[in-house]
């Protein structure tokens, strides 16, 4: 009798065992599935916010579209009737967060690029003080001398033409404007009414440099 006892309690203990040690290792695999959840696995954050590391979306209208001076969809360009002043309206010529000024009869307007410094008033003629501004001498034929046309070029880029994208119109090729007693052969007739264009052509408003303009065509 005390041998069958013994026998028992030796076989319960080894139950017992058996169980605890299943019960070890059923804790230890869950831990290290928990372990291996949390490293490199969940979303990365900086400052609280989640990082999209993988996204490579561009605006639709992307800069490296070469458009020369196209609209950037933006407020739509229009037409500005000359005002009795006179003058040429000179962009990023005002200090930042400033009014943009426009400049005297006797001045055209060297426009800088864009972020690269303020844009300035020089005399009709005069040398810019940036290479490679764009100058605007006029704006509508009446800041020309009489009986001069406002003529939109492309300086030695060939023809300035309009062309159409879904900003709508735009100049592509445009250099700047000059006064001329005609416009030649690559360039436009720079308009601000109407009346300004003949042979049927029509003024049509279109933003080169984002500066308001029109061109007969």
């Amino acid at each position: 009798m005390l041998n069958t006892r013994l026998i028992f309690i030796f076989a319960s203990s080894s139950l017992l065992a058996g169980g605890a040690l299943v019960t070890l290792e059923a804790c230890s695999s869950s831990d290290t599935a928990a372990t291996s959840s949390s490293s490199g696995t969940l979303p990365t954050s900086d400052g609280g916010k989640d990082v999209n590391v993988g996204d490579t979306s561009t605006s639709p209208l992307d800069s490296s579209v070469a458009h020369d001076a196209g609209s950037d969809c933006g407020k739509p360009a229009q037409l500005h009737p000359p005002k009795p002043d006179g003058g040429v309206f000179c962009p990023f010529s005002g200090p930042p967060g400033g009014k943009n000024v426009s400049c005297a009869e006797t001045e055209q307007c060297c426009e800088n690029a864009k972020g690269a410094g303020v844009s300035t008033c020089v005399a009709k003629g005069a040398a810019c003080p940036v290479a490679n501004a764009t100058v605007w001498e006029c704006e509508d034929l009446s800041d020309c001398p009489a009986g001069q046309a406002c003529c939109a070029h492309a300086g030695d880029a060939g023809a300035v033409t309009v062309a159409t994208d879904t900003c709508g119109a735009y100049l592509s090729k445009f250099s700047g404007t000059r006064c001329s007693a005609s416009c030649g052969a690559g360039e436009l007739v720079v308009c601000e009414l109407a009346s300004e264009c003949t042979g049927g052509k029509v003024c049509t408003a279109v933003k080169p440099k984002y500066n308001d303009i029109g061109v007969c065509k």
